[in-house]
């Protein structure tokens, strides 16, 4: 599997990954920016797990090594030697990457009546 669908329905957690990877291919070293890299996912999970198991199933990578990783046809097993191989440093950043839950947004409540008066006072004057 190239990217899992729960890193391509949240890109800005997957740029967070990539930027934890210092932005770096994790095969050949190469740098590159945000768009040139790609999280590889070989786990083929819908949707994550626990952030342990899911960044132990992704790779950052260029995109000549992510072509070259399909084209070979290259085991899970060397795949998680790979994942495994990321500094310990690296795969917290990643786990807390993943592990991140936005709050629950609401709204404060306001005065919507008050407010268009204020507004058309400031604009208008007191016309109201």
């Amino acid at each position: 599997m190239s990217t899992s669908p729960f890193l391509l329905s949240h890109p800005a957690k997957a740029n967070s990954i990539k930027r934890a990877a210092m932005c770096r291919c994790e095969i050949c070293g190469s740098p590159g920016t945000e768009d040139e890299l790609e999280v590889h996912c070989f786990a083929g999970e819908e949707a994550p797990g626990s952030p342990e198991a899911l960044e132990g199933s992704l790779l950052v990578l260029c995109a000549r090594c992510h072509e070259d990783l399909h084209a070979s046809c290259t085991s899970v097993a060397d795949q998680e030697i790979l994942a495994r191989a990321r500094r310990p440093d690296i795969s917290k950043r990643i786990r807390r990457i993943l592990a991140f839950r936005p709050g629950r947004y609401e709204p404060p409540d306001s005065d919507l009546e008050g407010a268009y008066t204020d507004a058309c006072a400031s604009k208008y004057g007191n016309l109201i």
